[in-house]
């Protein structure tokens, strides 16, 4: 076997590479060529578990307890501070990773799967709907649902597996200090009210590195459970309330019990060159020993394989075995998995064979098979030959309908985890995949997407509002391209593979920007309509991140900046670009965050990840990188997620620290020379974004694994502002609407949300009665002079102040006295010196002016014509 060599988030890029791995529309239709699902695993647990090597999951567990019992027990109180409540944006017409799915027993109607980071979800439609799906919360810290078992005899009684775990004690091939892994896992959670309610049946909450990868309730004795994990096999007896362990061999990925024979079970054990544990365990005891069977199997494999009973001939069961990175094939047992024989080696699973493959007998024929990888195979001669059912790059690029299908009958979104017939309905199947739930109906001839509502996409940092058109974003997605929102659920796919970061021109709104894995930028001059390439000319010695970043400088968007282990600088909006300097700023580490000045495009900071030489660092530059400073300073050795910069004061930043045990946000006041941990009110999970209010600079946000928290004193005190969004919200970004004035979130599992600022939700107070309405500008667009009409209840004084569309303050006006009844307040706008789209801030307050006397804002856009 070949391994490949992917160290943490980096790859080794050369031109060469690049150019023949493009995500554009000419070659959409080429097969994958390597896998990027472990690229993007590795990032999120090497953020995570940076310096050390493992992931603390009991920091998390810790805090997650500690936000949400003060949160429940003071509810009234949060939502009186926090009453601009997050409402969900989408995309609800696009699916997100997905691992697992459970039927009820005796309802056709109600499903139940889980996602990768986006929790539990059911449908009580059979998935069918513009609204199918729902997330179910448990109450507990839970992100990836990597199993689920329905107690047979009691669809009110249902257990979840938690983690998404791929190696134990170890990485990708060439890395050997983490684990490779998905999501957070805190062992097994179990209901017995049909899911109102959850208890902790397996507590793995302060345990690191462990996942529940499989379920299965023996069918003649529900209260006898069988759990596949990380650390072997469990069993309870007491249905659930213990659990002893009766196999200590590692990377247990799954766990059958023959149907004819309940005290017959086979188990399989592999993951990514786990071969010293990698095969197939039989037990004919109900459990108590388990054998490893190698009769006409291979003598090691590094993958994984996977297993299904016939339900036609409980003696026949079929097994796809996998190295990391190929399928070796697809073998059969005819005596209950005592010996085996290869059937077909058709490579199904391809680069996947570590991560995704799965095989299932259909009920009503037992030479039917479904056999899956990276796409759909189906045999009608029990294994003998099989014919290619769909195509993963078959799937429809634009806005397809919430519910409604994602591609023509031949399209199952790539890298499908499992396939599993309806005990119901006849020819019937499901399958889970990295792009949500599909279903044939008719035994594999035509397929359909059933994600209506299932709001569970994995967004990167970066994602992109319109400065002037509130209804109009765009951002990338693990997996499934990069999404642009319209103002509906209905969001619209481009560009393809791994969404990645995403820019819009503020002067220049069709000018849109996307990007997929390792710097792969992509712009648009018509609103997304089209996409063309604009990478930077990377060589040999270039090392990038696969969530490689890039950003305009907001006082001249035609500047970007994107960064590997070099700076580079497009002085034309990324049509051209050079290095900045023939020095990489800190080796062969990659550029993993950049800002920019609002006021001095040659002004910026940047962080990057110590993916060869620790340890992380943080560096600015005056003059456009030509330079730069190391300013890491008293930081400690963190990944530094993110950083924001002062809106009027470059002097003075934020940074936003990944990993667990040290404070999670610092300001420096003194361009690095110093940092101040600012930790009041914030938890010691992994934080990720930041934003700095554009109207009130002193109001700041932090985005972390838990949700979001905003300060109204520039950090030093922090409030949590979580209220409508999921428990346990991976926020990836956070971003700024200035039309609408709201915030935004992009989170890593459940899509996107946006809130009312906290400039408006909390620090302003409403007036106690009507205050100002009706405000309009005339002429607008205007040259030289437009005249405000507002009509206020009551006496006042009215504040007005002038916004670029990138939020910097660019004029102030004298404070004008005015009367209750309509009002005409003249505006002089020879200051303005561009054209352009500006925002008009009004602030009321009511007269007299005493100290905490009521008032309110409002915003209205203001053009200007040359």
């Amino acid at each position: 076997m070949t391994p490949l060599v992917r160290f943490i988030c980096i790859a080794f890029v050369v031109v060469a590479l690049l150019s023949g791995y493009r995500w554009s529309r000419s070659v959409l239709h080429q097969p994958k060529e390597t896998s990027e699902a472990g690229a993007a695993l590795q990032c999120w647990a090497f953020q995570r578990a940076y310096p050390g090597k493992n992931i603390d999951m009991r920091r998390l567990s810790k805090a997650f307890e500690q936000q949400y019992g003060k949160a429940f027990n003071t509810k009234a109180a949060t939502e009186a501070a926090a009453t601009g409540t997050w409402r969900s944006l989408g995309p609800k017409n696009i699916g997100g990773r997905t691992l697992c799915l459970a039927f009820n027993p005796f309802n056709p109607n109600t499903l139940y799967v889980g996602s990768a980071s986006g929790g539990l979800w059911r449908s009580f439609s059979g998935g069918e709907g513009q609204q199918a799906w729902h997330r179910v919360e448990t109450g507990f810290p839970v992100l990836g649902v990597s199993a689920i078992a329905v107690s047979p005899l009691d669809s009110n009684v249902l257990y979840l597996g938690t983690g998404e775990v791929y190696n134990y004690q170890n990485t990708m091939p060439g890395i050997a200090i983490r684990t490779t892994r998905g999501s957070y896992g805190i062992g097994i959670l179990k209901t017995t009210d049909g899911g109102q309610t959850w208890s902790k049946s397996l507590d793995w909450s302060y345990t690191d590195l462990r996942g529940v990868q499989d379920l299965a309730i023996n069918p003649l004795n529900p209260n006898t459970v069988f759990a596949a994990t990380t650390e072997g096999i469990f069993r309870s007896q007491d249905a659930g309330n213990t659990w002893q362990q009766v196999s200590s061999v590692i990377m247990a990925t799954g766990i059958d019990i023959c149907p004819a024979d309940t005290a017959l079970l086979l188990a399989t054990h592999g993951g990514i060159d786990n071969s010293a544990v990698s095969g197939i365990y039989r037990s004919a005891d109900g459990g108590n020993s388990f054998t490893k069977i190698t009769a006409g199997l291979p003598e090691s494999f590094g993958g994984k394989a996977v297993l299904n009973f016939s339900p036609v001939n409980a003696g026949i069961v079929y097994a796809s075995v996998a190295e990391p990175f190929n399928s070796i094939g697809l073998y059969r047992s005819v005596n209950a998995g005592l010996n085996w024989e290869l059937l077909n080696s058709e490579d199904v699973a391809k680069h996947q064979g570590w991560y995704s493959h799965d095989v299932a007998v259909n009920p009503q024929n037992g030479n039917e098979l479904l056999y899956v990888g990276i796409d759909v195979w189906k045999s009608e001669d029990a294994g003998i030959t099989f014919e290619q059912k769909t195509y993963w790059y078959n799937w429809f690029f634009g806005q397809v309908p919430v519910g409604g299908p994602e591609g023509p009958c031949d399209y199952v979104h790539g890298d499908i985890h499992a396939v599993y017939y309806s005990p119901f309905t006849q020819n019937t199947a499901f399958l889970v995949t990295d792009g949500g739930i599909f279903r044939t109906t008719d035994g594999g001839a035509c397929f359909e997407g059933l994600n209506g509502g299932y709001q569970t996409t994995q967004f990167y940092a970066n994602f992109a509002s319109s400065q002037i058109d509130s209804a109009f974003a765009i951002g990338g997605m693990q997996d499934n391209a990069t999404a642009i929102y319209t103002g509906s659920d209905a969001w619209t796919r481009v560009i393809g593979g791994d969404g990645l970061s995403a820019a819009i021109h503020p002067q220049e709104p069709d000018i849109l920007f996307g990007s997929y894995q390792y710097l792969g930028l992509q712009r648009s001059d018509n609103g997304g309509a089209d996409f063309y390439g604009i990478q930077p000319p990377l060589n040999s010695d270039d090392r990038v991140n696969f969530a490689a970043p890039y950003e305009l400088a907001p006082a001249n968007p035609q500047i970007m900046y994107a960064g590997s282990n070099f700076l580079y600088r497009s002085t034309d909006a990324g049509l051209n670009w050079e290095r900045t300097s023939s020095v990489a700023p800190d080796g062969d580490n990659p550029v993993l965050a950049i800002a920019i000045a609002n006021n001095n495009p040659d002004r910026l900071y940047f962080s990057t990840s110590p993916n060869s030489l620790p340890p992380a660092k943080v560096f600015t530059s005056i003059n456009g990188g030509a330079t730069f400073q190391n300013i890491t300073a008293n930081l400690p050795n963190r990944l530094i997620t993110d950083i924001a910069l002062h809106p009027q004061n470059a002097d003075i930043a934020y940074v936003t620290l990944s990993g667990f045990g040290t404070p999670h946000v610092y300001m420096t006041e003194d361009a690095g020379l110093n940092w101040i941990p600012l930790t009041d009110g914030l938890p010691d999970v992994p934080a990720n974004a930041l934003l700095i209010d554009p109207d009130a600079s002193e109001i700041v946000y932090v985005g972390n694994d838990l949700g979001v928290y905003y300060s109204l004193n520039s950090g030093n005190n922090w409030q949590w502002y979580g209220n409508g969004l999921p428990h346990l919200a991976m926020v990836m970004h956070l971003g700024f609407s200035p039309v609408n004035q709201k915030v935004r979130i992009a989170t890593h599992g459940n899509g996107v949300y946006e809130a009312d600022a906290v400039t408006f939700a909390v620090s302003s107070q409403a007036p106690a009665g009507p205050g100002i309405s009706n405000l309009q500008l005339f002429p607008n667009p205007a040259q030289q002079q437009t005249t405000l009409q507002v009509n206020a209840a009551t006496a006042g004084q009215l504040a007005l102040r002038v916004y670029s569309a990138t939020g910097i303050l660019v004029a102030t006006f004298a404070p004008v006295a005015i009367h209750a009844g309509q009002n005409s307040v003249a505006l002089d706008l020879g200051s303005l010196t561009s054209a352009g789209v500006y925002l008009l801030h009004a602030q009321f307050c009511h007269a007299p002016v005493t100290a905490g006397r009521q008032c309110e804002e409002k915003l209205l856009k203001l053009v200007k014509w040359q």
